[in-house]
């Protein structure tokens, strides 16, 4: 059972990273865990099978780092009901090295107890 709390700190060029999803996939055994990181990018995580706030197991982690935002095209489309309306596109807001296990550089290991984790991203990885 997940008993090892994880509290972290996400930033993205030095700066708090808000509204992301913070995901530590086991690189030999153990659980996925899972966070979201608030307006000043804190994050803890849980396991999917988990309480909120419960943890998870020891082990080497890869972590991965997603955040995508809605912006606008610049361009409308036909609405409902015969009106026009603003046509939005999804981007990443952090690089897309950080979203899979298979290229993302941050490694962690998670130990018993308490684990305080600092994941600072770059535009410029």
């Amino acid at each position: 059972m997940a008993t090892n709390m994880v509290d972290g700190l996400v930033t993205l060029d030095g700066a708090p990273l808000a509204g992301a999803t913070i995901t530590f996939s086991p690189i030999t055994e153990g659980a996925i865990a899972v966070g979201n990181s608030d307006v000043q990018g804190k994050f803890t995580l849980q396991t999917q099978q988990g309480a909120v706030g419960k943890g998870t197991t020891e082990g080497e982690y890869t972590v991965t780092v997603v955040k995508i935002e809605s912006v606008p095209t610049g361009k409308t489309v036909q609405g409902e009901g015969g009106g026009t309306a603003q046509e939005f596109t999804e981007r990443s807001v952090v690089p897309e090295v950080y979203n899979s296990p298979t290229t993302s550089p941050l490694k962690q290991i998670i130990v018993k107890g308490l684990n305080k984790v600092e994941l600072t991203l770059s535009s410029q990885p």
